[in-house]
This record gives structure tokens, C-alpha cells and sequence, in this order.
């Protein structure tokens, strides 16, 4: 992690901290609680050490418990409920505000210093009109889920999901445009598969995007087996929306059919390449490593996406948090490989 976004996350992490004490001392003022400034300030700051407001929670609560008991659960329920306040409402937003910043307050220093390319300037405004859209696309989301019926549009979530990794894939990019790693000499032949490379990476988008609507519909909760669906390859209820198009965005289950099996395609299609690659010789080094990756990553994807299939009842957060965040590395891998392949990527192995 650089220093700078190390710095932005502590600073990020200070801000909730006092906004914690401040609340705490508001609530355990009105309560009453003898030396409840101190208390407050101590369980807010605390909040930077993993586990420790925790136990500064129940100790605090066990002192004043020894004098009065009702005391001691006034402060226990009262910074339990302050605290699950700060970090449900106030700190998903407040650390969205501060990666923006992390993003808009170095560009502009470069850019007032003169340190940017033209090619960087027009990255940077792009990457920083991203993280804008982002954040008004979260927000956007979120409001879809305050009307009528509690829950999220899938087409919101898909659409939050994939700007968030437009935001990833072009501050990537952009960092890989100044690695200057030296690689081997490349034949110029490889670039062949750059095309290749580029049409999988499309399918990954898509596949993404498909494994949102997957969890915004709920869609996974049903046919939990593996390649088939129940006892059929292709159940006789799939497809059965009119207009025909409605069963590719809006029939959960037919939304499964395709997100399992072009899972599958996306897998086969990448091992096809990475073996023709290789067997090709005509990789560099650096190109063959990333190459490796994208192999290793997709087949450890597939797997897990097999395992929240078989098994998302049992582990209904874990799984499809680590099936995402693996797909969020699998993208990145993919993207070093079509970047090692570009015509800058193979004039700096020469």
C-alpha cells in the first residue's frame, strides 16, 4: 500500500475516532454517566487498535456495573448503539469521500506542478470523472432501496459494481504505464493475442456484471448443484419471460443459467489461450508470468464460483465476498497481460 493512501486511511480512521467520542459524549452526558467524557474519549480512540474498543466497551461497563448495574448496561447499550450508528452510516460514506480526495487532491498537485503528460492529464480527469460517477452511482443505488419495497435494483448494483472496477481498471492501467520493470526481448508476433486477450476480458466484464444481478436478485439460492441445474441440464422453466430479452436481465434463474456457463466458457477460453501462448514461444518472460496468473486466478475463481453455487445456504456472506474479490484480481491479472502485449509494453523489452 503507497503512503499516500496509507495516510488517508489513518486520517480517514482519526476522523471516525473523534466523531465516535463526540457522539459518545453527547449520549453519556444526557445519561448522566459519572465521568463520561473520559469514558467516551476512551472507547472513541481505542477504535485504532482492531479489538480494543471492544474490551474498553465491557471494562468501562463492568466498573460502572459495581456501583450500579444500571449504569453499567446504560453504557454498554449506549456505545454498542452509537457505535453500530458510526460504522453502518457515517463511516461507509465518510471513507467514499476520502478515496475520492485520495484521487482528486494528487492530480491536482501534479497538474498545477506541471509534473502530467498530456496522456496522464486526460487519464487523470477520466479517472477522477469515474470516482465521482462512482460515488453518485452509490448513492443512487442506495436510494432504490428506500422506496416501497426494501431492497436494491439489480440493474443499480451491476452498473455500482462495474464502475467500481472501471475505477480499479484505469488507475491500474495507468500505474502499469509507469512500471519500468525491464522484460526480456518478446517476438512482436505476440501481439496476436492481444485481440484474444481483449474479447475474454470483455466476457470477464460481462460475467461481472451477470454475478450482480446473480446477488441482487438472489438468484443463487436456487438450483444449488453443479454442472446441472436440479436433475436437468437446462430446466424447462428457464427462458419462459416475454419479451424473450426480459429472461437475459430480469429471470433470476435463467440470470444463473448464463452466469454458470459463461463462467465455464470464460475458464475454457483462458486456459485454451494460456497453453497456445506458452506453447507458442513466443511470450517474454514478463508476458508469460503475467499469463500464469491469469491462469492460476481463473481456475481459482471457477472453483470458488462452484463452491457458493453448491454451498451459498451455509456460507451466505464469506463465499461471495472472496468469489468477488478474486474476480476483482482476476480482472487486474488480465489487464497486465493485455498491457505487457501492447505495442509499449513490448518496445520496453527491446
Amino acid at each position: 500500500m503507497s503512503p499516500c493512501v496509507q495516510r488517508g486511511y489513518f486520517a480517514g480512521q482519526v476522523v471516525l475516532a473523534l466523531i465516535l467520542s463526540l457522539a459518545q459524549i453527547v449520549v453519556f452526558t444526557l445519561l448522566g454517566i459519572p465521568y463520561g467524557v473520559l469514558f467516551a474519549v476512551a472507547i472513541g480512540f481505542t477504535t485504532l487498535v482492531p479489538y480494543a474498543s471492544a474490551l474498553t466497551i465491557v471494562l468501562v461497563s463492568v466498573l460502572l456495573a459495581l456501583e450500579d448495574p444500571r449504569t453499567g448496561l446504560e453504557v454498554l447499550a449506549a456505545a454498542i448503539s452509537v457505535g453500530q450508528v458510526v460504522d453502518q452510516v457515517i463511516q461507509p460514506r465518510l471513507m467514499g469521500r476520502i478515496v475520492g480526495l485520495l484521487c482528486l487532491v494528487p492530480f491536482l498537485w501534479f497538474l498545477l506542478r506541471g509534473k502530467l503528460s498530456g496522456e496522464m492529464k486526460v487519464k487523470g480527469l477520466c479517472l477522477n470523472i469515474l470516482v465521482i460517477t462512482q460515488g453518485l452511482m452509490g448513492w443512487y443505488m442506495v436510494k432504490s432501496g428506500l422506496v416501497n419495497v426494501p431492497e436494491v435494483s439489480h440493474y443499480r448494483l451491476a452498473a455500482h459494481l462495474s464502475l467500481a472496477f472501471s475505477v480499479f481498471g484505469l488507475a491500474w492501467w495507468m500505474l502499469l504505464d509507469l512500471d519500468k520493470e525491464q522484460d526480456s526481448p518478446s517476438d512482436h508476433n505476440a501481439v496476436s493475442y492481444r485481440p484474444w486477450a481483449i474479447g475474454f476480458l470483455l466476457l470477464l466484464c460481462a460475467q461481472i456484471a451477470y454475478g450482480a444481478f446473480v446477488s441482487g436478485m438472489k438468484a443463487g439460492y436456487g438450483f444449488n448443484t453443479f454442472p446441472m441445474m436440479g436433475d436437468e441440464w437446462k430446466p424447462d422453466g428457464l427462458f419462459g419471460l416475454s419479451p424473450y430479452w426480459k429472461n437475459f436481465v430480469e429471470d433470476k434463474f435463467s440470470v444463473q443459467f448464463i452466469h454458470r456457463w459463461m463462467g465455464t466458457i470464460l475458464i475454457l477460453g483462458l486456459l485454451g489461450l494460456g497453453w497456445k501462448a506458452y506453447r507458442s514461444g513466443l511470450l517474454s518472460i514478463l508476458q508469460t508470468r503475467r499469463m500464469k496468473w491469469v491462469i492460476g486466478l481463473v481456475s481459482v475463481q471457477f472453483l470458488l464460483g462452484v463452491s457458493t453455487i453448491l454451498l451459498i445456504v451455509e456460507y451466505q456472506v464469506s463465499l461471495p465476498v472472496i468469489h468477488q474479490l478474486v474476480a476483482l484480481f482476476l480482472f487486474a491479472g488480465l489487464l497486465g497481460f493485455i498491457h505487457s502485449l501492447s505495442p509499449k509494453g513490448l518496445e520496453i523489452g527491446k
